[in-house]
C-alpha cells in the first residue's frame, strides 16, 4: 500500500518544532481566518443594514438635487466585469467597493446587492466613501453637470433608471443599461507597461458576460469593450453579430486597432458606434516600436483613418505615460489634434507587478511632464485634453520627493 507523501524536514527542526514560533498549524490558522472572515462579513452586513434602513427612513424628506444634483450616476447604470468575475460600478482604480462575483450570483442580483446600494447612498449624500480622489469627476469638477435636466435628457439612462434617481431610490429592477467588459484579457500585442499577461481568462466569467449582453438587448443602452484587445476576441464578435442593424444600443471600444481585419470592419459598419478610444502611447514610429511589441506604426496610421470614417469622427486617443515616452506628451497632443480626435487622454501607470513599476515616473520625469503640460498646444486644445489626473499625480510625486 502506498504511503501518503510526508513533508521532508531536518530532524533538528522536527524535534524543536514546538520552540519555533514561525512554524504554524496551517489547518488551525485557516479555520481562524475563515471565522474572522465570517465575523467581518457579519459586522459589515449589520452596519450596511443600519445605513440602508436609516437612508430609506429619511428618503421622503430629502431632495436628491439640492446643491447641484446627485454626485455621480455611474452606480445607477454601469456594471463592470473583471477577469476574476468580480463586479464594480466603476473602474477598479477608482471604485474600491466590489459588489459581487458573476460566477456566484446573477448579474441582476449583483447590480442590486447590498454593496451596490451602499455605493448609491454615498452618491446621493455626496460622501464618495468608496471612490478614489484620482477620479476625473473630482479633478475636473464635473459634479455640477449632473442635475435634474441631465438625468431627464441623458440618452444612456432608461426611464426606470431616471425615476429611481429622481425619487432617490436604491433598487433598479431591470438591471444596468451599460456593461463594461474588462473580463476578457486576450490580446495579440505586448505593451511594455501592461500587466494583463499576469492575468488569465476565466471562460465561465466571459460566458456569463456574453450571454447577459446577448439576452438583454432591450435593457442595454451601451456596451463598453476595454479588456485586452477586443477586436480580436471571439466573445466580442459573437456579441456584435447579435446586434447587427439594431440601433437601440451603442458600442464603445478601447483598442490598439491591431486586429482590425476585414471581418471586423464589416461587423463594425453595421452597429451604432459611440466612440473608439485608440491606445497609441507614442508620438512617432521609433517610440511606438519600443513601447508596443509586435506593433506596426505604418499600419496603425491607415487603421486610424478607417476607424475615423466608421465612427463618423467620434474617436479619442490615449497615451499611457512612462519613463520611455514622457518626453513626447506635447508632441503626442499635436499628433492627435492633427487627426481631428474628439478628445485626448493621458494616463499614468496603474498599480501592478514589480516589473512594471520600473516604468513609473520618478521626480525628474514628473517635473518634465509638468513643464510640457504648460506647452502652448495644451492651451490651444483646451477641453479636448484630459490630463488633470496626470498633473495632480506628478505634483504629488514632486511633493513626496524630500521624504523618500
Amino acid at each position: 500500500m502506498n504511503e501518503s507523501p510526508k513533508l521532508l524536514m531536518p530532524k533538528r527542526l522536527i524535534e524543536n518544532r514546538a520552540k519555533i514560533p514561525h512554524i504554524h498549524d496551517f489547518k488551525k490558522e485557516s479555520k481562524k481566518f475563515y471565522l474572522y472572515k465570517k465575523l467581518a462579513r457579519l459586522l459589515f452586513l449589520i452596519k450596511a443594514f443600519w445605513k440602508i434602513s436609516v437612508f430609506v427612513f429619511k428618503r421622503p424628506f430629502l431632495d436628491p438635487f439640492d446643491g447641484g444634483g446627485v454626485g455621480c450616476i455611474q452606480p445607477f447604470y454601469n456594471f463592470e466585469i473583471y477577469p476574476d468575475g468580480q463586479a464594480r460600478t466603476c473602474i477598479s482604480t477608482i471604485m474600491a467597493m466590489k459588489i459581487g462575483r458573476v460566477t456566484e450570483r446573477p448579474i441582476l442580483q449583483i447590480f442590486n446587492s447590498i454593496e451596490a446600494k451602499l455605493v448609491r447612498i454615498s452618491m446621493y449624500q455626496k460622501e464618495y466613501t468608496y471612490c478614489s480622489k484620482s477620479c476625473p469627476v473630482f479633478n475636473e469638477n464635473r459634479f455640477h453637470k449632473i442635475d435634474r435636466k441631465f438625468i431627464e435628457e441623458w440618452e444612456f439612462l432608461r426611464s426606470d433608471q431616471r425615476q429611481v434617481i429622481l425619487n432617490k431610490r436604491l433598487t433598479i429592477k431591470n438591471g444596468p443599461s451599460k456593461i463594461s467588459d474588462n473580463a476578457n484579457v486576450a490580446c495579440n500585442i505586448g505593451c511594455e507597461f501592461c500587466f494583463l499577461p499576469v492575468q488569465t481568462n476565466e471562460i465561465r466569467v466571459i460566458n456569463e458576460m456574453t450571454n447577459y449582453i446577448i439576452h438583454h438587448k432591450d435593457e442595454l443602452k451601451i456596451v463598453h469593450f476595454c479588456g485586452g484587445e477586443p477586436l480580436m476576441q471571439q466573445s466580442t464578435k459573437k456579441i456584435l453579430r447579435e446586434y447587427q442593424n439594431l440601433n437601440s444600443c451603442k458600442f464603445e471600444f478601447v483598442t490598439s486597432l491591431s486586429s482590425l481585419d476585414h471581418e471586423m470592419r464589416g461587423l463594425l459598419s453595421r452597429i451604432p458606434i459611440h466612440y473608439f478610444n485608440v491606445s497609441v502611447n507614442a508620438a512617432n514610429a521609433q517610440t511606438y516600436q519600443k513601447t508596443i511589441a509586435r506593433g506596426d506604426w505604418a499600419a496603425l496610421q491607415q487603421k486610424i483613418e478607417i476607424i475615423y470614417a466608421l465612427s463618423d469622427g467620434r474617436m479619442y486617443m490615449s497615451f499611457v505615460v512612462t519613463k520611455h515616452n514622457f518626453h513626447e506628451i506635447a508632441e503626442f497632443a499635436r499628433y492627435a489634434s492633427e487627426r481631428k480626435v474628439t478628445s485626448i487622454h493621458f494616463h499614468t501607470l496603474k498599480p501592478g507587478p514589480d516589473a512594471y513599476r520600473a516604468l513609473s515616473l520618478g521626480t525628474f520625469e514628473a517635473q518634465a511632464v509638468l513643464n510640457q503640460l504648460d506647452h502652448p498646444v495644451f492651451c490651444e486644445l483646451g477641453d479636448k485634453v484630459h490630463a488633470s489626473v496626470l498633473r495632480e499625480q506628478c505634483r504629488g510625486l514632486i511633493a513626496l520627493a524630500p521624504f523618500q
